[in-house]
């Protein structure tokens, strides 16, 4: 796949790296449900990563390198293997190959599979699979979203809604805003990137992070959420950019379309 991708061959391109993520997702699934043992350990940063990590990272990688053996690939678990183009520069793809640990090892099942496809510093593939699930998001910039779940496949449209208050979707294991006041939000605890799903879908307004956060943890969600017309910015009201020199990203704000 080499030059730009928007053209009519990404979306074959896009299904097969939904069909990768799931086949991921069903290896996770293993460990989840008890079907092969399981050993996780802290890494330097002190974040989990078990066999199931290691796992579906293999899966994704093999994958990946059938269908575009000419990109190369940032993954969690493999995060060194710098693309050889300039920092947004070029295309590579971001992988999380099971984002959501914590959910996953305290038997919560709000994890995901993240893939995403870099251009020049911004998402042009975006997939989410959520293993507990068996749904898919895939998007496309410029082509919109396809939910894959039991063998059907639907688009997904932007969702305006009027409900109040404010559904502020937030994490378990982290301070959504600190002390302000938050009598016109109702809070929505969610794991991983299954918060960017819940807003592409309607089902929350925002998503504040004043937390650390990896290129690989938003990539394929920022990809989903913007073309269902929702955005995800930094506090200067920027895009989030990827395939920098730095794999952080800054604190962020992620909106659904309404």
């Amino acid at each position: 796949m080499k030059g730009r991708i928007q053209d009519e061959t990404t979306i074959p391109i896009l299904h097969e790296v939904c069909a990768i993520s799931e086949r991921a997702g069903e290896r996770i699934l293993s460990y989840f449900e008890g079907r092969s043992p399981l050993n996780s350990r802290l890494k330097e940063d002190k974040s989990p990563v078990s066999e199931a990590d290691l796992a579906s990272n293999s899966i994704i990688e093999r994958g990946l390198k059938d269908v575009t053996p000419e990109i190369s690939i940032i993954s969690e678990e493999t995060h060194f293997a710098r693309s050889e183009t300039a920092p947004g520069k070029g295309q590579i793809w971001l992988v999380d190959p099971l984002d959501g640990p914590r959910e996953f090892l305290n038997g919560v099942g709000e994890f995901a599979v993240n893939i995403a496809l870099i251009e020049d510093g911004r998402p042009v593939i975006g997939v989410i699979h959520i293993p507990t699930s068996g749904r898919t998001y895939g998007a496309i910039k410029g082509q919109g979203v396809v939910v894959r779940e039991r063998g059907k496949i639907r688009d997904l449209r932007p969702t305006r809604f009027l409900s109040r208050p404010y559904k502020l979707l937030t994490s378990r294991y982290h301070a959504p805003l600190g002390s302000p006041d938050l009598r016109e939000f109702e809070l929505l605890p969610c794991g991983s990137s299954v918060k960017f799903c819940r807003l592409a879908e309607g089902e929350g307004h925002i998503y504040p992070r004043f937390g650390p956060t990896m290129e690989w943890d938003t990539a394929a969600g920022q990809c989903l959420v913007e073309e269902v017309g929702g955005a995800i910015v930094d506090l200067e009201g920027e895009p989030l950019t990827y395939n920098k020199r730095s794999l952080y990203n800054p604190y962020f704000l992620a909106v659904s379309s309404a």
